[in-house]
């Protein structure tokens, strides 16, 4: 049993007003000193199990990053952005802004006397994913403390922000096969490395948007608009 932290907090964003966002931070065994921080950000399906004792769910990329990103000895902190809302998976137009909440607990955390705040890193999948590329944001990009690293997991880039020149790095990491097409974070990379950006984009072959090579996706519900003229909002 690793130990952990209640760290739910009041979040707060336009579409559900402020109310209390579950949230957990894990450390690792037997450890000195401050630690490196992952925050995870949950998919559409929060299939990894419960977390604060029930009160939220977490995805299962977040529930394994927990336990590999603790083995290797970050503190990892993972938080249920759909949490009293009602939202189900296929409600796509009414997930809230997760990035607001993120930002809002890399605040809190930052001061925590276990956490390095020089060392803040947010990943996530899917919803988690594009939650992650909200920050690549001229509104967002440079709230602080800043990010020393984002790691987007299967986001779906058909709705991106203005290209910008991001004070940190980017990794984007795609299953060739995803129902949402690599083709348009192709395009955002590489608006954003000529804006001066530091993003590298990896894409699986043949893995699906679970990056699973010999699974199929059934009953989903994709945004996907034009794969090869994504909106910038």
């Amino acid at each position: 049993q690793l130990p952990s932290e209640d760290v739910s907090f009041q979040g707060h964003e336009k579409r559900y007003g402020s109310r209390i966002i579950p949230a957990e931070l894990h450390f690792p065994q037997q450890t000195k000193g401050k630690l490196p921080l992952i925050i995870s950000q949950h998919g559409s399906s929060r299939d990894g199990g419960s977390i604060i004792g029930g009160k939220g769910r977490t995805d299962e990329f977040s529930a394994r990053l927990i336990k590999h990103g603790t083995n290797a000895g970050f503190a990892v902190a993972v938080l249920d952005a759909f949490e009293g809302t009602g939202v189900q998976p296929s409600d796509k137009k009414q997930f809230p802004r997760a990035a607001l909440y993120a930002a809002q607990l890399r605040g809190n955390l930052a001061t925590h006397p276990r956490i390095d705040a020089q060392n803040l890193f947010y990943t996530g999948f899917s919803f988690g994913g594009t939650a992650v590329l909200n920050f690549l944001d001229a509104q967002i990009v440079q709230t602080q403390p800043l990010w020393r690293a984002i790691a987007a997991a299967e986001p779906g880039c058909n709705t991106i922000s203005e290209a910008i020149k991001a004070p940190f790095a980017t990794i984007i990491i795609k299953g060739d096969e995803s129902h949402y097409p690599p083709a348009p974070c192709a395009l955002y990379r590489d608006l954003l490395v000529a804006k001066g950006s530091d993003v590298y984009l990896l894409v699986i072959p043949k893995a699906n948007h679970f990056f699973s090579k010999n699974g199929r996706i059934v009953d989903g519900v994709a945004v996907n608009g034009c794969s090869d003229n994504p909106v910038i909002r």
